[in-house]
């Protein structure tokens, strides 16, 4: 009852046929295992820990368009993600959650260059870094009400460079709030 594990993978297959005359990359297949461990000391609290492989195959726009900058010679982006973690739920309307993320990335599917100089374009970044910490409140502010706030604070890195990745905000902050009108219908709104 204390402590549960999670195993998981997949098997993610790419194989791309034909782009209009341009070039096409080779078929791949990756394995992307995954595990966890949840810790529950109480029926309110809970703890995570996990660690796993993510594959991200390039996005025709990023190997073809060229309004986008796109590049056909992109590889597929590995990530070996870890992340440790807390819940809790303060009463039945009240829950709180906060992580702790490392990201560490090979082949980094990234956007540079400057569109005023027209020279934006797709590349893979050899290593980065990506780590920060997320924090969420969700409340019940009534029967139809709720409100959820997140903040997340992000360090990157492009190791080979040792820079920081551009176009990623160092702090973002989410306001959401939710309204369940009685017909059946939801209106939401977000601010971030």
């Amino acid at each position: 009852d204390l402590i549960s594990l999670v195993i998981g993978t997949s098997w993610d297959y790419y194989e791309p046929r034909k782009a209009g005359g341009e070039p096409v990359p080779g078929s791949e297949g990756v394995f992307n295992p995954q595990v966890g461990v949840v810790v529950t000391p109480s029926d309110t609290t809970s703890l995570h820990l996990s660690v796993g492989k993510k594959t991200r195959f390039p996005h025709l726009k990023e190997l073809y368009s060229t309004m986008a900058g796109g590049n056909p010679d992109l590889k597929p982006q590995q990530t070996i993600a870890y992340e440790i973690g807390i819940s809790h739920e303060f009463n039945g309307s009240w829950n709180a959650s906060a992580a702790y993320f490392y990201n560490d990335v090979s082949d980094l599917i990234d956007k540079t260059g400057s569109r005023a100089l027209n020279t934006v374009h797709y590349e893979n970044i050899g290593e980065a870094r990506i780590q920060g910490v997320e924090a969420t409140l969700n409340a019940d502010l009534s029967e139809q009400l709720q409100a959820a706030l997140n903040y997340t604070y992000l360090h990157t890195e492009d190791v080979e460079q040792q820079r920081e990745l551009e176009n990623r905000p160092r702090h973002r902050a989410n306001l959401d709030l939710r309204y369940h009108l009685k017909s059946g219908q939801l209106i939401s709104t977000q601010l971030s």
